[in-house]
């Protein structure tokens, strides 16, 4: 089209226009995979692209899961969790290892709950604990969780939030000229 002077993006190719600038944004609020077509005009005329299944959209994961508060004693540590619920969300499965939780090891990590209210934001569990390297305090949990929608889509796994943290200050060194 020699320059063109005029864009029209149609970003799940269903006929309607849904930007009209050269360098639009779009948010895609469902999980899929969709066609994307451009139409762009200029003094050459027109011409028009289609890609078909050019965008993937994942389902949604928790991003926010935390450990807001642990106390350790007699054996066990008492965890709160807390995390941003999935709007879609119905039921949600949380789950602890002592070793970081992927994909691949979930179904191997200790099962806290799975039938949690998928619009619940916070979980206080009582879990077992065992000071392996007293000199660091104990071991390390790792939480994790996915949620499950009203038509049995799992999400993909959570970020994972672990106990105890902590924290490392190093010093400040500055050169004085």
């Amino acid at each position: 089209t020699n320059g063109p002077t005029a864009w029209a993006w149609d970003f799940d190719n269903d006929g309607a226009v849904d930007a009209t600038v050269q360098h639009p944004t779009h948010t895609y609020t469902e999980a899929g995979t969709y066609d994307v077509r451009l139409r762009v005009t200029g003094a050459g005329g027109s011409d028009e692209l289609v890609r078909e299944g050019y965008i993937a959209v994942g389902e949604a994961a928790v991003r926010d899961l935390r450990v807001t508060h642990a106390i350790t004693g007699g054996g066990r540590i008492t965890t709160t969790l807390q995390w941003t619920p999935l709007p879609d969300a119905v039921t949600t499965t949380v789950r602890y290892h002592e070793t970081r939780i992927t994909e691949s090891n979930w179904s191997q990590a200790t099962l806290i709950t799975d039938a949690l209210d998928g619009q619940q934001g916070a979980l206080t569990a009582i879990l077992p604990y065992v000071v392996i390297t007293p000199y660091l305090g104990g071991d390390t949990h790792y939480f994790a969780l996915k949620s499950q929608n009203a038509a049995g889509t799992w999400s993909p796994l959570s970020n994972v939030a672990f106990w105890p943290t902590y924290r490392l200050y190093l010093p400040v060194i500055t050169r004085q000229s």
